[in-house]
Formats: structure tokens, sequence, C-alpha cells
């Protein structure tokens, strides 16, 4: 990923952020569909923002897949977490 790929992305993130307010169980189902280990999902934190801005640290230390994640980002609508999953090809609910 290049250096203005990854600035969109976190572009990408953080206007999702603002709009979505997703639940710990929306970001846990994202993180698994852009190839995280559950085991390595932040489940502690004071809000999900927060426990999104620990994503974005896991994502930048290469811990889980970018582009996939980026993309699932990208493509998902402020306000359904969701839609993300869809473009995975997954979806949780």
């Amino acid at each position: 990923m290049t250096t203005d790929q990854e600035l969109n992305a976190r572009r990408d993130l953080v206007a999702y952020l603002a709009a979505a307010h997703p639940t710990l169980s929306d970001m846990r189902a994202i993180w698994t569909a852009a190839g995280g280990h559950v085991s390595d999902m932040p489940d502690v934190g004071d809000s999900p923002i927060s426990r999104w801005w620990t994503v974005l640290t896991r994502v930048e230390a290469g811990r889980l897949h970018p582009e996939r994640f980026a993309q699932a980002i990208h493509d998902a609508h402020p306000g359904d977490p969701t839609a993300a999953l869809d473009t995975l090809g997954w979806c949780a609910r």
C-alpha cells in the first residue's frame, strides 16, 4: 500500500467513525472479516471510538490486512457498520 493509499484509508476510517458509532459487536465482526484474529480484538476502552483507534493502530502495525480493512471501511455506509461486512461477502446478522 502506498503512502497516499494509507492516508486515504485513515481518512476514510476517521470519517466513518465520526458518523457510524458502531457497537463492539459490529467492530468485532468487521475486524474478523478484514482478516484480524478475534483474540487480538481490543475489548476495553472508554468508548467505541477509543476501541476503533486501537483497531487503527493494529492495522498500521500490520496485524490486519490493511487493504481489505480499508476497503471494508470505505464501502461501509455511515450508520450501518454491517455494510462493510457485506462488501467482504460476509455478514454477522
